[in-house]
């Protein structure tokens, strides 16, 4: 093989494997911001959310301008009201005292659990960060997992110390 064709094989390799993409999950994060999902047992047929908080880091906020979505996506089981969600804060966090920039949002997804297996709440949180130079513009997959809990079983989040 000529240097030129194992170059050219190589850049062939690297090219493939940086579009492969992940599989989503509960958590993603980058320089400038951190997202988590959770979302807690439920019963089945039962209707609930999923809870996400979108934290700025590094001289960023959260942009509350930006209109904030969730689209569903087919790894999920659970039924949404509708494909794409707008999503409006529950709750915000300052970034300073008497600061009018948010650093940290609660947002909530509701949904419907399906009647059996586990209840995955999966889709593409749409959210933007912006610092006094730029404003950057996430779509981030998400994926959080929950078992279906009998009705009036102790349903806390996923992980959480049951205190028994």
């Amino acid at each position: 093989m000529s240097t030129r064709a194992g170059f050219l094989a190589l850049v062939a390799l690297g090219a493939a494997s940086a579009g492969t993409a992940s599989e989503p999950a509960d958590r993603a994060e980058a320089t400038e911001w951190r997202v988590s999902m959770s979302v807690s047992p439920v019963a089945p047929e039962a209707t609930s959310t999923a809870r996400l908080e979108v934290t700025s880091r590094a001289g960023f906020h959260v942009n509350l301008d930006y209109p904030m979505s969730f689209r569903a996506s087919s790894e999920g089981s659970v039924a949404l009201p509708k494909s794409r969600i707008a999503l409006r804060p529950i709750a915000t966090k300052p970034c300073a005292e008497g600061s009018q920039d948010s650093c940290s949002v609660s947002l909530e997804v509701p949904f419907t659990a399906p009647s059996k297996g586990e209840a995955r709440v999966a889709g593409t949180l749409a959210f933007s960060v912006c610092s006094v130079e730029r404003c950057l513009i996430e779509k981030v997959p998400l994926l959080a997992r929950a078992r279906l809990a009998p009705p009036g079983e102790d349903q806390r989040p996923t992980g959480a110390p049951s205190g028994r």
